[in-house]
């Protein structure tokens, strides 16, 4: 076995370990005996049970990015195409949580009761997935698929928007997968509105430009 696949098993083994017994109450010695692995391959690779759980946050980390990556539209881009990317992009970046649905799950539940140096990691986790939503909403501006916007606020939101539904699909015997990703696109290309991005922000310029409000009203 080469040294690639030889990680892939110990990254694999912690994961089940981890999600049978808790990262806290997991060690190294199960993730070993998981594995199938002598106690010193173990430490060729990773020097402790946290370096380990880094390394599966890394791995996570570089997953979601490559889901965000495959969009890279030119401005000339017709409307309907920039839209089926765009759906593509997020339908990728949902299943991809899917996919790792044992680590996600332990991100958004047990997490709460973790050591603060892991919290400050997981915080740092979730700032740098928001950042490369944040630079793809930004690429949609400039683009003028996505009205004008505070992008990193925007950003947060979606990011909040999907840990709350993913993690209600993890707790409920009764949740039906696709309807979600295809809600959740939804609302992440469009929000509420029937209206496409476009004409929103075409009422919405119609309607600054014939309001005008009194300063008095606000006396």
């Amino acid at each position: 076995m080469n040294r690639k696949k030889r990680e892939q098993l110990i990254l694999d083994a912690g994961i089940r370990i981890f999600s049978r017994h808790g990262f806290s109450e997991s060690s190294v010695s199960d993730v070993i005996r998981e594995a199938g692995v002598a106690r010193g391959t173990f430490y060729l690779y990773f020097k402790s049970k946290d370096e380990l759980f880094e390394a599966l946050l890394s791995r996570l980390l570089e997953q979601l990015n490559l889901a965000l990556s495959h969009i890279q539209l030119p401005p000339e881009t017709p409307i309907a195409m920039r839209s089926t990317e765009y759906r593509k992009l997020a339908s990728e970046f949902i299943q991809t949580l899917i996919k790792n649905k044992i680590l996600v799950k332990m991100l958004l539940i047990e997490s709460q009761n973790w050591e603060a140096h892991f919290q400050e990691k997981l915080h740092l986790f979730y700032d740098q997935t928001t950042q490369h939503i944040c630079q793809k909403i930004e690429h949609g501006v400039k683009t003028g698929f996505f009205r004008a916007c505070h992008s990193p606020t925007v950003a947060r939101i979606l990011v909040g928007s999907i840990k709350e539904t993913i993690m209600a699909w993890f707790i409920s015997d009764q949740f039906e997968i696709e309807p979600v990703i295809h809600e959740l696109i939804n609302f992440v290309l469009f929000g509420s509105t029937q209206h496409t991005p476009l004409e929103v922000s075409d009422s919405l310029a119609e309607s600054k430009a014939t309001t005008r409000i009194p300063l008095g009203n606000f006396h």
